[in-house]
């Protein structure tokens, strides 16, 4: 995930560069989940602004690729919260997962 900026909307966004190495079954999946995304609608779900093909210039040159553009998840991931805490109680869990 690189951290991004949306000028139209004026608020920090987080881009997914997808692996450019990704199998057809596997790009396939992502263009399933992308599309599911889009439907959804929900406090606790990540809002999907965009998704495309781009140009990505990094310290090894120059490619193109895929990505998707999200909201910003204000309080973090749940794996890093998990990672530094521990598994969740289940009573947690149910609040989170409901």
């Amino acid at each position: 995930m690189k951290l991004g900026w949306d000028p139209e909307n004026n608020c920090k966004v987080a881009i997914k560069i997808l692996k450019s190495d990704l199998s057809d079954k596997t790009r396939e999946l992502v263009k399933e989940e992308v599309a599911t995304m889009q439907k959804l609608s929900h406090p606790n779900i990540l809002e999907q602004i965009e998704t495309g093909r781009a140009m990505y210039k990094n310290s090894k040159g120059e490619r193109e690729v895929d990505y998707v553009v999200l909201s910003i998840a204000g309080n973090g991931e749940v794996f890093d919260f998990i990672a530094n805490s521990g598994p969740f109680k289940e009573s947690v869990a149910r609040y989170y997962f409901k």
